[in-house]
């Protein structure tokens, strides 16, 4: 079984998040936020070896003999403390690798996010037809409809 390629995955999204804020800072000129974020990343730092401990790999393996007996390993050994446990991976134009550090959490609270622009979008256009119907019942209240008809017939055609 030979390796072609070996891709590390780190526990480090709360340090990207942060220096991303940091840039963003910047950019603004907002030099006073950027250095709180400097603190925060900081701390971040203190537990550096969280940060640089890896939490995943990605293997490619030059045949695909040796994919299905890693896929297959029983072999209970470790690494760095944790038992070996492989998953095959989904076809590469499934994943959209600079999103990998995006939780479940971030994706539920932009859906959160979304539902109420659109529950907020829902309200306001309820209540604009609301109104249009309010102002048209007002305005056939006004000027009622007439039996012309009825009218010509009563009354004859005395123009």
């Amino acid at each position: 079984m030979r390796v072609a390629d070996l891709v590390f995955s780190y526990n480090n999204s709360a340090l990207i998040h942060a220096l991303r804020a940091r840039g963003n800072f910047i950019a603004l000129q907002k030099f006073d936020k950027a250095q709180q974020q400097d603190l925060k990343i900081n701390e971040l730092f203190g537990d550096f070896s969280s940060l640089t401990r890896p939490t995943a790999a990605f293997i490619t393996f030059e045949e695909e003999d040796a994919t299905i007996i890693a896929l297959n390993n029983k072999s209970g050994r470790q690494i760095l403390g944790q038992s070996m446990k492989f998953k095959a991976a989904s076809e590469p134009t499934d994943i959209i690798w600079e999103n990998r550090i995006y939780t479940s959490a971030d994706y539920f609270f932009r859906q959160l996010v979304a539902f109420t622009i659109i529950g907020i979008l829902l309200f306001a256009s309820f209540a604009v037809i609301y109104k249009v119907a309010r102002m048209s019942a007002e305005i056939s209240r006004e000027f009622p409809k007439v039996d012309c008809e009825a009218i010509s017939h009563t009354y004859g055609n005395q123009l």
